[in-house]
């Protein structure tokens, strides 16, 4: 399955979202474009999920790289406009909780994770890099 095959729903929405911003006859939407670099990392996060959620199709690469795509979405999003920013929290805030429904805490999957990557232990990790899958799909 490449990339492109993974549906994004969330996604989907935000942008067509943002896009109905962009052009509505009372403005707001001035930070579309930033909203739309914010949705790219976004999308990077929710294939990653969407992949928990089907079960297949997810490497211990994979799931990292996802992490990493939620770790760069602060910075995205901390400039983006009230209408935008709004949209994008709530796109947000979605794809974590499917993020939390279909994963467990595990402490150990970090320092797993950090090792195989070559790093020690940061606690500047967020949330995220604290869960793992509940089925982890890339045992088997």
């Amino acid at each position: 399955m490449t990339e492109n095959q993974v549906e994004t729903p969330v996604v989907e929405g935000y942008g067509a979202a943002l896009e109905a911003l962009r052009h509505a006859p009372y403005g707001g939407g001035e930070h579309a474009d930033a909203g739309a670099e914010a949705g790219r990392e976004l999308a990077v996060w929710e294939r990653a999920v969407r992949r928990i959620e089907a079960g297949k199709d997810l490497t211990r690469e994979g799931y990292r790289e996802g992490l990493a795509a939620r770790d760069r979405i602060p910075g995205y999003a901390h400039g983006l406009g009230a209408p935008v920013g709004a949209l994008f929290r709530e796109a947000l805030g979605e794809v974590d909780g499917v993020f939390m429904r279909l994963t467990v805490e595990d402490e150990a999957w970090l320092a797993e994770a950090e090792a195989e990557a070559g790093h020690e232990h940061a606690h500047g990790h967020g949330w995220w890099w604290h869960r793992r899958p509940r089925a982890v799909p890339w045992e088997g």
